[in-house]
């Protein structure tokens, strides 16, 4: 008995101490979130009831951020959160004085707008202010926050307004070019005072929260050069600020700089691959190679990835590329077509230890480090620039294409206001052109730049007002000629152009015979263009009656077939031409038959047949031929090619044959044709009726990766045998002589082909009715 007792006893000592250290540990975590607590409390005039934006910044977080809603009351602000280490957050309002909105619907973030602080465990952070058009408010907190005050109270209004002025230089429209280089000589000048305000404050407070998260800003931002930063970091109290992730950034930086100098054999070596085995970069030895950092978020990167991937397998036994992807979670970077569809090596860049755009100081997207055979950077460049793989070329010794030979147009468009020119770059024996970019103020047209034979070029502004918008909430507009400068640009030539811009671009070369042919043909079709595109732009509004959007269409098809007519004539007079060459091209298979062709090309003069107008020209009509040729091996009553394919939505293989015993349609289409997406519910709808008799078969002509695909097919439910087309034997678009999108097949239980429809409408669906009857 006395035993039992004791057992029992011990049991309810244990049972008890287990309660308490149970307690003791919850007690121990709140004591622990406590010691972590900070708390922002203030009022700022102009706030209503309204929702805050809470960002918190810094290496602690997965992404290097983390984003908490802050809910405001009359302007009121009270928040306390937890923070393991000090770091500057920025909290932005809804606030529509705070919207510093472009025309296109894009916004220019400044700092100025949303209310910036250092937290810390165990800050009580104070704020007072008021809202005009930027955030006029302060934290205080008798420490670190008084430091930042110090920097934002002075900078803040000086950035603002150099955004201020951006606005109305892009708003509004009646400025002269005189006045816009007013405002942007204003807009220097606060750039300058601006720069003086932050050098000012590094001198004195360089080792604060505030001075570190600066720095990093600035260098990241080019507004401080590295070496200036080394300088500065001797005086921090490393003690103190030493596992802050600003400081750890720029000492990381400076490390990188120093080891990634031109000359420097570069020592690299990291698990963070696809695969997760270890490379080493000393493995490619024997070879040049390019580090290029990238990040699916950077336009510029992506824009880029072709042209790199054409220099690397141009000379893949040369060259080699090591893509550093920076900025992407993990598994939008493995997903992303540009990992996937590339075959180089892919190289992740974290946050931590394995943040590699620290590691070698980069401050710019894309950044790209070449490394010779022997392992020593030989050279380093930030940005995408036509002449980069020219230059590429001649510092690997490679072989180069032909240099061209300069051109200059010199034009003045009354009317036209535009900061910028750009345009799309072409030449002979390149898949792809380059964009090429150049300033401009105002009315002026002014730029050089080469070109290896005659070349047609049509200048892009961004001046809105001669931009043709698809509908009336000028969300999105049609890239027309009318809107365009267009041009010859011929080798050691100077171009003129002057005219006017009404609602669209009434001005035209002169001076030679392929710029004078030129203006010939636009002066007879731009008035007519400028018409199907006003017309075009109409048929967006949505109030217009049935009635009305056929009356358009009526005309607008009207004017499609002059302008055709007069494109004809003009080819038939002056096909020995550039300008002939490149219409005949647009004409083939529509005003200029198969059949007709050779006698159009009988007139063309040995001289063309060099340029790359008469070679596109010809590689054209050899489609059309083999298009013609396979759409005759695929018409109505011919057996049906086979299909078999392993590039299919649910991974197993396909194979037309699988499918005898029932009709089958066979829909070609892809995510970037919107009337195949459009007709898709129509089609999805009839299959359901008839799924005893009736097969679905997708075919997508996918011009990039295949997420787009997926994803589309998933989210709208797109549920029936789905394939991509592919290349050679398995380019199925091809081998059944398809020209346009979309077009259909209907394949009998037997495998005969008994229609082929181009387009989506209702008249389709009752002659598939008939047949399956």
């Amino acid at each position: 008995m006395i035993k039992i007792v004791k057992k029992v006893v011990q049991l309810l000592m244990l049972c008890t101490f287990g309660l308490f250290a149970t307690q003791s540990q919850a007690t121990s975590r709140k004591t622990q979130n406590h010691e972590k607590e900070f708390t922002i409390k203030g009022k700022i005039k102009g706030l209503t009831n309204e929702e805050g934006g809470y960002a918190l910044f810094g290496d602690q977080y997965p992404n290097g951020y983390k984003r908490v809603k802050v809910n405001m009351n009359k302007g009121k602000l009270s928040y306390k959160g937890t923070t393991e280490t000090p770091t500057v957050i920025k909290l932005s309002f809804r606030n529509k004085n705070l919207s510093k909105t472009t025309t296109g619907g894009g916004y220019i973030p400044t700092n100025a707008t949303t209310l910036m602080c250092v937290i810390y465990p165990g800050a009580q952070i104070k704020v007072s202010g008021k809202i005009t058009d930027f955030i006029d408010a302060y934290p205080i907190d008798g420490g670190e926050n008084d430091i930042l005050k110090e920097l934002n109270s002075k900078l803040h209004p000086v950035l603002n307004k150099s955004v201020n002025i951006s606005l109305e230089i892009d708003k509004n429209k009646e400025l002269t070019a005189k006045e816009v280089a007013t405002l942007k000589k204003t807009q220097e000048e606060l750039g300058t005072q601006a720069q003086n305000i932050r050098v000012e404050f590094l001198k004195k407070h360089a080792s604060s929260v505030a001075g570190l998260w600066l720095m990093e800003d600035m260098l990241v931002r080019s507004q401080i050069k590295i070496e200036e930063v080394e300088v500065y970091l001797k005086g921090v109290d490393a003690k103190k600020y030493g596992e802050l992730s600003y400081y750890k950034a720029l000492k990381d930086r400076v490390k990188g700089y120093n080891s990634t100098k031109i000359g420097n054999v570069l020592n690299f070596k990291t698990k963070a691959t696809l695969s997760g085995e270890t490379f080493d970069i000393k493995d490619l030895r024997g070879k040049y190679v390019i580090l290029d950092f990238w990040g699916t978020w950077c336009g510029a990167c992506v824009k880029g990835m072709p042209g790199l991937m054409e220099f690397r397998n141009a000379h893949k036994d040369k060259v080699e590329v090591i893509a550093v992807n920076c900025g992407d979670s993990d598994e939008r970077w493995r997903k992303s077509k540009f990992t996937t569809d590339y075959n180089w090596i892919h190289v992740k860049s974290d946050k931590g230890d394995n943040n590699l755009a620290n590691k070698f100081n980069v401050q710019g997207y894309p950044t790209k480090i070449i490394v010779d055979p022997n392992g020593k950077i030989i050279k380093r460049h930030v940005g995408e620039t036509p002449g980069f793989y020219e230059e590429l070329m001649e510092l690997m010794g490679l072989e180069t294409a032909a240099k061209g030979e300069k051109f200059t147009i010199k034009a003045t468009i009354e009317g036209l206001n535009s900061t910028e020119g750009s345009y799309y770059f072409e030449q002979k024996g390149k898949e792809r052109g380059n964009w090429v970019k150049f300033p401009m103020q105002g009315n002026k047209v002014e730029y050089t730049g080469e070109v290896s034979e005659p070349t047609l070029i049509y200048l892009n502004f961004t001046d809105n007002r001669v931009k043709k918008y698809s509908n009336p909430y000028k969300t999105g507009y049609f890239m027309s000629q009318v809107s365009l400068l267009g041009f010859v640009a011929m080798p050691n030539k100077t171009i003129t152009a002057n005219g006017n811009a009404t609602d669209y671009i009434e001005a035209y070369p002169a001076g030679d015979r392929e710029n004078d042919l030129l203006a010939e043909l636009n002066k007879q079709v731009h008035p007519l263009l400028n018409k199907v595109m006003n017309h075009s732009c109409k048929l967006g509004d949505r109030s217009l009656s049935d009635e009305d959007k056929k009356k358009i269409g009526k005309e607008i098809n009207a004017l499609n077939a002059k302008i055709s007519e007069i494109k004809l004539q003009f080819v038939k007079e002056n096909i020995s031409s550039i300008i002939g060459l490149y219409t005949a091209t647009g004409l083939l298979d529509n005003k200029i038959t198969i059949d007709e062709a050779p006698s159009y090309f009988n007139k063309i003069s040995s001289e063309y047949k060099n340029s790359m107008y008469y070679t596109k020209l010809m590689k054209r009509y050899n489609q059309l031929l083999e298009e013609k040729k396979n759409q005759a091996n695929t018409a109505e009553g011919k057996d049906a090619p086979e299909i078999v394919t392993s590039e299919t939505y649910s991974g197993n293989e396909f194979t037309l044959r699988s499918l005898r015993g029932k009709y089958v349609l066979i829909d070609f289409w892809g995510t970037w044709c919107g009337a195949c997406i459009k007709g898709m519910p129509e089609m999805k709808a009839f299959h359901e009726k008839h799924a005893n008799k009736l097969e679905l078969l997708g075919i997508a002509a996918e011009k990039g990766g295949t997420d787009r695909w997926k994803s589309m097919i998933k989210n709208r439910g797109f549920n029936w045998h789905q394939i991509l087309n592919g290349k050679d034997d398995k380019d199925f678009v091809k081998k059944f002589g398809v020209s346009a999108f979309p077009t259909k097949i209907l394949v009998s239980p037997e495998g005969k082909i008994v229609l082929r429809y181009v387009g989506e409408d209702a008249e389709f669906y009752k002659k598939l009715y008939t047949l399956l009857k």
